[in-house]
């Protein structure tokens, strides 16, 4: 029950759904113990075929991922781009939200993992240690999809820093915050559109 308790209480996984298999008086009594769905393993096999599809279709999302990330980055992302490299974390939650509220496709988890990472450094500078780790947390499946590299993005590079910052707010803590190394706070590292050589920025 412990595990389980910690995936429904943790912002990065309690929103995954978990269902139990099997039969018997023993695992029912398990399952309702632990507020679990319970279904036999028919039942299971049965209604695998929609879930076999929706694997499906994340797989073809992906793959639609990897042939936008080959387009160039929208004006409007790149503005909000420069603002988070200028340190103006609240601006570029404003112009990356706007972006990705107007892209439909998967694409758009890359503007929104940029806008949460962006809330996260915010937070840590007012000194919201919880907040921000919350942020952390749940930028972490927005990451899991996409690419080292994406449409001028290094997210590789990215996801470093955010590992690095994460780290530190871990080992601080809520009460030793104040000491938080901002050097840390890194820009994000992009190439510019149109640009003749390669530019990071």
């Amino acid at each position: 029950r412990g595990w389980l308790a910690r995936l429904r209480s943790d912002p990065a996984s309690r929103r995954i759904p978990a269902v139990g298999i099997g039969e018997g008086d023993s695992v029912r009594s398990y399952a309702q113990g632990v507020n679990l769905p319970l279904v036999s393993e028919a039942q299971f096999c049965a209604e695998a075929a929609p879930l076999i599809e929706a694997y499906q279709r994340r797989q073809e999302s992906g793959q639609a991922l990897a042939t936008v990330c080959d387009q160039p980055l929208p004006p409007l992302v790149v503005q909000g781009l420069e603002a988070f490299n200028a340190g103006e974390y609240y601006e570029a939650h404003e112009l990356l939200e706007t972006a990705w509220m107007q892209e439909a496709g998967p694409v758009r988890d890359l503007y929104r993992v940029v806008l949460q990472v962006g809330v996260g450094y915010y937070q840590i500078q007012r000194g919201n240690y919880e907040g921000a780790r919350k942020m952390f947390l749940r930028a972490l499946q927005w990451f899991a999809p996409l690419p080292d590299y994406c449409q001028g993005i290094y997210v590789a590079r990215l996801r470093a820093d955010v590992a690095a910052v994460r780290a530190q707010l871990e080992a601080l803590g809520a009460a030793r915050i104040g000491d938080f190394d901002q050097t840390l706070l890194r820009p994000v590292e992009f190439d510019h559109p149109g640009a003749d050589n390669h530019e990071t920025h």
